[in-house]
């Protein structure tokens, strides 16, 4: 272990976090830590929580089979998947501690529209009001009927009103395809300036939390459901989403 402090050191680490390496890997038989991959994934799993105890285990793990030259292709697709972990943990305690206010949330969609920020817009508005999740919103913009079809998510401008129809998102084996007529003037204008809302293939959480200030669409339900706690409140929001009324009391329960 001596020599992979030095070529840690070599590595122009600082101190701290070398001793941090090699304090994770004193707790791993050396045997354990030399020897077959898979092995060694069965012990983190088991002896370290998802998220950040895995992420920083792997890590020092990972650092030190590539000292040696060992396979670690496997533990590093479990790091990635325990940084993805850790950040989806961290981000609901972070949910859990701060709900911001819903009058400050639609100043900031007001915002985007003064400003002619169409895409940011709609977002905001379809995660106010119609409390959709991030999958719902990779949508695409249409005029012409004759495009739809029954995979794709389409915001479908008609002469006084947009048609927002979900083919794809969580629930749909539940629920079936979605459609929703939407009349407002402000949406109409903002919609019909668009050729699509959110692209399949760009990091939808990170481009919602762009928009929202960091509001992730688990914040953004909690509130339309601390705004319209009543029965028939929660009635049409869980007709919005997709999803039951014993879900949303188990998980955006605000009280």
């Amino acid at each position: 272990m001596e020599q992979f402090k030095s070529y840690l050191e070599s590595s122009q680490l600082v101190e701290t976090t070398i001793k941090n390496h090699i304090r994770n890997l004193s707790k791993i038989d050396l045997e354990l830590l030399n020897g077959d991959e898979c092995a060694l994934i069965h012990y983190v799993q088991e002896h370290y929580t998802i998220g950040s105890q895995q992420k920083t285990i792997i890590t020092s793990i990972s650092k030190y089979r590539n000292y040696k030259n060992l396979p670690r292709e496997k533990l590093m697709t479990l790091l990635t998947k325990a940084n993805n972990d850790s950040t989806k943990i961290q981000q609901k305690k972070n949910d859990e501690r701060i709900i911001p206010d819903i009058n400050d949330v639609k100043s900031l969609m007001d915002a985007y529209y003064k400003k002619g920020m169409w895409r940011e817009y709609v977002v905001m508005y379809l995660l106010i009001h119609l409390q959709t999740r991030n999958l719902d919103l990779v949508a695409t913009v249409t005029h012409d009927k004759g495009e739809l079809d029954n995979e794709t998510n389409w915001l479908y401008v008609r002469k006084n009103d947009i048609v927002f129809i979900r083919n794809k998102y969580k629930t749909k084996s539940c629920y079936g395809s979605k459609k929703d007529v939407i009349v407002n003037k402000k949406f109409y204008h903002a919609v019909g300036s668009l050729p699509e809302l959110l692209r399949p293939n760009e990091n939808l959480h990170r481009s919602i939390g762009k928009i929202t200030g960091n509001i992730s669409e688990t914040t953004m339900m909690k509130l339309s459901v601390s705004e319209n706690n009543n029965v028939n409140g929660l009635v049409k929001i869980a007709k919005n989403r997709g999803t039951s009324l014993d879900l949303i009391s188990t998980n955006y329960n605000c009280t």
